[in-house]
């Protein structure tokens, strides 16, 4: 999800991990952006995740 104030107050009782991006568009300068993974309590399957 897009790393907004909303979507942190929203998801806030959960574990939310930052993920910076770079999008980019047709080969164009790319455009730096944070996106948020939102997970239960839980530990993550997934060992590379911030």
């Amino acid at each position: 999800m897009n790393d907004r104030p909303e979507v942190r107050e929203v998801f806030s009782s959960f574990r939310i991990c930052e993920v910076p991006l770079t999008y980019t568009i047709a080969g164009g300068e790319g455009k730096s952006v944070s996106e948020v993974i939102i997970m239960d309590h839980k530990e993550p399957s997934v060992i590379n995740l911030p």
